[in-house]
């Protein structure tokens, strides 16, 4: 048995390479909003927290504004690019390792929960996970409270049994709020450095990260 006997992931940049569908709904977006990126910023700095909040914060719009980028976003993305994404390499083959060593896992992502289980059935992951948790509609839940919901979900399983793969300090943090342990990946949206850094582990692969939870399996 890994160390941990529930396992939550994020979605995008953890199980789910989706930035070719969520980057050109960006850039449809940009277009119809006459909006240019900030220097010293990229696309993906959009990538990870709310696309509400990303528009809002980045392009210092109005409330109002930020919904109607938001709005603009979601149908784009929703109608034209949601399957432009690809499972990382090899994380089939974590979640069968996984799943063979009776751990529950879940999903707890800052994407919205229809959008969520579209790709799952899409990519034919639902399967492997037990609880599925997304932001709502009007995207008002933030990560933490995402993660507290799906962690709420394991019932028996105390917290000091879970813990959060992610890519980026939003589920960093989410997790540490919640008292959840984390352990970070490299090859998604936000981390860029593997190894051991302020504290987190944090993996450049899913073959390592795979590696890792095996290590646990047999003690190390």
């Amino acid at each position: 048995m890994v160390r941990w006997d529930g396992i939550l992931f994020d979605l995008d940049g953890t199980l789910l390479d989706t930035s070719e569908g969520v980057l050109k709904a960006i850039d449809n977006t940009l277009g119809e909003m006459h909006l240019t990126m900030p220097a010293g910023m990229e696309r993906t700095d959009l990538i990870g927290p709310p696309i509400y909040d990303s528009f809002r914060d980045i392009f210092h719009l109005s409330s109002r504004e930020a919904e109607i980028a938001a709005g603009i976003f979601r149908n784009a993305y929703k109608e034209k690019y949601l399957f432009e994404a690809a499972a990382y390499d090899g994380i089939y083959g974590l979640l069968e390792f996984l799943r063979s060593e009776n751990c529950r896992m879940a999903v707890a992502t800052n994407k919205r929960i229809d959008y969520t289980l579209m790709l799952l059935r899409h990519f034919r992951m639902e399967e492997y996970f037990d609880y599925i948790k997304g932001s709502d509609f009007e995207n008002r839940l933030r990560k933490t409270e995402i993660i507290g919901n799906c962690a709420a979900e394991f019932g028996k399983i105390g917290i000091d049994s879970l813990v959060m793969v992610g890519d980026t300090d939003h589920d960093f943090i989410g997790a540490g709020r919640n008292g959840i342990d984390f352990v970070g990946v490299a090859y998604g949206f936000g981390f860029r450095q593997p190894g051991r850094q302020q504290g987190i582990d944090i993996c450049g692969s899913v073959h390592e990260l795979k590696d890792y939870f095996r290590a646990r399996a047999k003690g190390q």
